[in-house]
């Protein structure tokens, strides 16, 4: 659910949301009190909650909820941030929310809920993965990884302290991946989303490397980082 009473953050949040297909919003508003009234009859597993509002502020709201869900709050003001913090929230985003700092609170939401056991971990994202290297399975925690390679009938997974080649294609390996944290960028190259730091029209950069961004893919690149061409 998402609470905002502009408009325009509820659109661009949606708009976030629908790039993920296992996320779906189940009621958007622009008023606390019908939020709260809402909450009380039908519970959501997530919410998206804006403190300043007319009348009933989000942590007033939140506050008065005899079940509350998780909560990611997001605010143009930072002072709200140990009232955050005292309710639990997953995260807190400022606004202008950007695309990849969204799903880097949403893929918080996830490893909580495997953490504490409400969710089964077959229907939530992965949070590692394995691969063959010297004839032996190596475990990868996802986070770590900062982009994948091709190298024709192999990846080099790179992370910050790593360099790890294995005998996978680059399609083959992109289905193992959470698409929610990695994207293709280029034929040759697929990136972790939360780990980009500066985007231009043809490249891409993460820490320690700048990578091209693919003719034919800079479209959808650009789109799902929430960025206006």
């Amino acid at each position: 659910m998402i609470v905002d009473d502009e408009p325009v953050a509820i659109r661009v949040m949606e708009q976030y949301l629908a790039k993920m297909n296992h996320y779906k919003v189940v009621n958007t508003s622009t008023d606390a009190l019908q939020s709260m009234k809402y909450l009380e009859q039908d519970p959501v597993d997530l919410l998206l909650l804006d403190i300043e509002m007319p009348g009933l502020n989000g942590i007033q709201m939140f506050k008065t909820l005899k079940n509350p869900p998780a909560l990611i709050l997001i605010t143009a003001h930072r002072e709200y941030a140990v009232e955050g913090f005292e309710l639990n929230a997953v995260d807190y985003l400022m606004k202008p929310v950007a695309f990849p700092r969204f799903v880097e609170a949403l893929n918080r939401f996830e490893e909580i809920r495997v953490n504490d056991g409400s969710v089964d971990s077959e229907d939530s994202q992965p949070i590692f993965i394995f691969v063959t290297v010297d004839r032996r399975k190596k475990k990868i925690n996802l986070d770590d990884i900062l982009y994948v390679e091709s190298l024709k009938d192999y990846i080099r997974i790179i992370t910050r302290d790593q360099k790890i080649i294995t005998k996978e294609t680059t399609k083959e390996f992109e289905q193992r991946l959470p698409s929610i944290s990695f994207l293709r960028i280029h034929r040759s190259f697929i990136v972790n989303i939360n780990k980009i730091e500066t985007v231009r029209h043809d490249e891409i950069s993460l820490p320690q490397q700048n990578l091209p961004v693919g003719r034919s893919y800079k479209n959808e690149v650009m789109n799902r980082l929430g960025i206006n061409q």
